[in-house]
């Protein structure tokens, strides 16, 4: 951008020069403004690598967050308005964290929770280094809630959101030193699933049969007896097993097909 300026300033030297550039694209010429917000978004690149390094460990390439959190601070710049009386970097902080935590949210899980639930997910994965330097130990659930403003159950949640995040492919090993995957332990289709409504339909008009025609068929079909051994035990001649055998065995064929 602009080589005048000194690349590394001081913060109280950096606000200075991000007023006079803000200054000079509300003052000077128009054909100039484009120039001056840039040179107020290169001053500030400094804050936009710090907000990237924050979440630089929850899945992204840290050059790719540093782009987003410096499109922020150019989101910030073209609504920046100097009377406001805060300092640029104050005001484009919440723009490019904001950004960040968009880009994480979308493009780094293949499951995505709620945005609230991600958005915390996040906020928990940036404060808890630094909680675990303070405290001298891993942070409680309630330290977590104390320091964020939230419910413990919120962080509890949040956490829950973060191990749901990544899917197992099902042809991964299923632990260490294993041969087998989760595809290994899945079933097989069961060859006879596709007849099983037509034996509940079945089963289900059988039951409405009288008791001597439930007899015939349970000689015929279960006992495989032949015709003349059913007449035989029935008492009946082979004719009227026949005959009795084809009407019940039509009406339950019109009920199956209907």
């Amino acid at each position: 951008m602009c080589a005048h300026f000194n690349p590394t300033p001081s913060d109280i030297q950096r606000d200075a020069l991000t007023a006079a550039a803000f200054e000079r694209a509300c003052d000077g010429p128009s054909s100039g403004r484009q120039e001056a917000l840039n040179d107020a978004v290169q001053l500030n690149l400094p804050l936009a690598h710090q907000i990237a390094s924050r979440y630089a460990r929850l899945g992204c390439e840290y050059p790719d967050l540093v782009q987003v959190a410096s499109l922020g601070l150019v989101k910030a710049a073209a609504r920046f308005d100097p009377d406001l009386g805060v300092p640029f970097g104050a005001f484009a902080a919440p723009t490019v964290r904001g950004e960040v935590l968009k880009h994480l949210r979308d493009r780094t899980s293949p499951i995505r929770a709620t945005r609230p639930l991600e958005e915390l997910r996040l906020r928990l994965a940036s404060i808890e280094p630094s909680l675990i330097q303070a405290l001298g130990r891993e942070p409680s659930v309630a330290d977590l809630a104390t320091a964020l403003g939230v419910s413990e159950q919120e962080v509890r949640d949040a956490r829950r959101a973060g191990e749901a995040r990544w899917t197992s492919s099902i042809d991964a090993a299923r632990g260490a030193g294993t041969a087998y995957s989760l595809a290994d332990t899945l079933g097989a289709a069961d060859p006879d699933l596709d007849s099983l409504e037509w034996s509940l339909t079945l089963e289900r008009h059988l039951a409405d049969l009288d008791d001597k025609t439930r007899l015939l068929l349970q000689l015929r079909f279960d006992e495989e007896l032949t015709q003349t051994e059913i007449a035989e035990r029935l008492g009946v001649s082979q004719i009227q097993v026949s005959r009795l055998l084809r009407k019940v065995l039509t009406r339950l064929r019109e009920v199956l097909a209907a």
